[in-house]
């Protein structure tokens, strides 16, 4: 038996909003011994390849020349690969992005 419209449409949308909470990453509580430690998980790279593959999928593009976050952190990138970069400036061009991305829902 086929799935309808109507249940495949829930499971897209499913998939959409896992994605979403996944890639802006989460704060995790880890108990060690009397403490209480707060960690920042972030996306693991398989996880965002296949976000990226999922939005490539459903024709979801980014332009960097409109978008000025996706322009800074399009940049940053290209100064790390050529080695410019601090991976901690990295780390907070992401952070940046996430937060920027976070204020369009």
């Amino acid at each position: 038996m086929a799935a309808n419209a109507k249940t495949l449409g829930e499971l897209h949308e499913a998939v959409a909003e896992a994605f979403s909470e996944q890639v802006k990453g989460y704060v995790e509580e880890v108990v060690e011994g009397d403490k209480v430690i707060e960690r920042t998980v972030r996306p693991s790279p398989a996880l965002l390849g296949a976000a990226v593959a999922f939005l490539k999928n459903n024709n979801i593009t980014a332009d960097p020349e409109t978008n000025e976050a996706l322009k800074g952190l399009s940049e940053k990138l290209a100064a790390r690969r050529k080695g410019k970069i601090s991976p901690a400036a990295l780390d907070a061009a992401a952070d940046a992005f996430a937060a920027h991305m976070g204020t369009m829902q």
